[in-house]
């Protein structure tokens, strides 16, 4: 509903970077997730105008999944074509229609990553208007709530628009902090990740199946 959609999660919210309150929803906005317009992709619901938002994201693996639409309605979901996860080389925690047991997660748990920052472009943090924060912490899959890491989706600190802004900014991880993002990782712990981290290593601690050795030397605190 509608109620749930713009209801705010304080937790979900990095206190340094905005309130933990609803905000606009954007119907300027075109949403890289099929194309849809941020106000409406809620199925069975009055207007939204606000969301809950999110300051974090799951851990979507090393290999980038684009974002479909997603069925049209409940009435059509069960025949719905979605993406065969088996064969896209999905290898993280969470993407589109996944299911991931605990079992499923063969790696090191206290270095596979669950879930961490996002990375956010200032100008959006209260507008509705970052592409890769335009929907309901509330939505499930879509580019608002999933980031991506290998050798080239590298986390980021937060940049202006006019301060060159990484690449792919709303596949990545990142924050608004000097020294580095917050990740929570598979066995329950959270720790910060410095911004030097080796690139190598931040692929690997993506994946949940991938069996690499993880040198904790090169992951910077």
């Amino acid at each position: 509903s509608a109620t749930r959609v713009s209801k705010a999660i304080p937790l979900l919210y990095c206190p340094t970077r905005r309130a933990g309150e609803p905000y606009p929803v954007s119907t300027s906005s075109s949403s890289t997730s099929g194309g849809a317009n941020p106000s409406t992709p809620y199925q069975t619901t009055g207007p939204v105008t606000q969301a809950g938002r999110t300051d974090y994201a799951m851990n979507g693996g090393s290999v980038f999944i684009a974002h479909g639409a997603g069925p049209t309605s409940l009435t059509v979901a069960g025949s719905y074509s979605w993406p065969n996860l088996k064969t896209s080389g999905f290898n993280g925690i969470a993407s589109i229609h996944s299911q991931v047991s605990e079992a499923m997660i063969t790696d090191t748990k206290e270095t596979t990553y669950l879930l961490g920052e996002k990375y956010m472009s200032p100008e959006g943090y209260v507008t509705g208007n970052d592409p890769g924060d335009l929907f309901s912490a509330m939505s499930g899959d879509d580019v608002s709530l999933i980031r991506w890491s290998n050798t080239t989706l590298l986390p980021s600190m937060d940049r202006t628009a006019n301060n060159n802004p990484p690449a792919n900014a709303t596949q990545i991880f990142g924050s608004s902090h000097g020294a580095g993002w917050d990740a929570a990782f598979c066995d329950g712990h959270v720790q910060l990740i410095g911004w030097a981290i080796d690139p190598t290593t931040h692929q690997y601690m993506a994946t949940r199946n991938g069996h690499e050795v993880i040198d904790p030397t090169r992951i910077p605190k």
